[in-house]
C-alpha cells in the first residue's frame, strides 16, 4: 500500500541510496507480532560485516546487537576553525554596538 508509512520509510531509503541491513525481529513482545524496530542503516550495504543478535538487556523486549564494521574509520583532518554562532553573547554585542558614533 503506497500510503503506508513502512512502504514510504522504505522508498524514502531507496530514493537515498541508502540500506537497512537488520533482518531479523529486534523486538519480541508476549502475545504480540516481532518487529524489527532497531535499525542499521548506512549508504554502503557492504559496510556491516555482520550483525549478532544477542539476548535481551534487563527487562526490555528488545534484543541487543552487536555490528560488526567493515573499513577504518575516517578522521576528520580539517582543522579550519569555525565559528559557533549559537555560543554568541548577542546581548553584550548589541550593547557594545549601542556605544558606538
Amino acid at each position: 500500500m503506497v500510503d503506508h508509512p513502512e512502504y514510504r520509510f522504505k522508498e524514502c531509503l531507496r530514493d537515498k541510496y541508502l540500506y537497512q541491513t537488520v533482518t531479523e525481529p529486534t523486538r519480541h513482545r508476549h502475545g504480540q507480532n516481532s518487529n524489527i524496530l532497531d535499525l542499521v542503516i548506512t549508504n554502503d550495504e557492504n559496510f556491516v560485516k555482520d550483525i549478532a543478535y544477542s539476548i535481551h538487556l534487563g527487562a526490555s523486549d528488545h534484543v541487543s546487537l552487536l555490528v560488526t564494521i567493515e573499513g577504518e574509520p575516517k578522521l576528520n583532518s580539517d582543522t579550519t576553525m569555525r565559528r559557533n554562532f549559537y555560543k554568541g553573547d548577542y546581548n553584550a554585542f548589541r550593547e557594545d554596538l549601542s556605544q558606538v558614533d
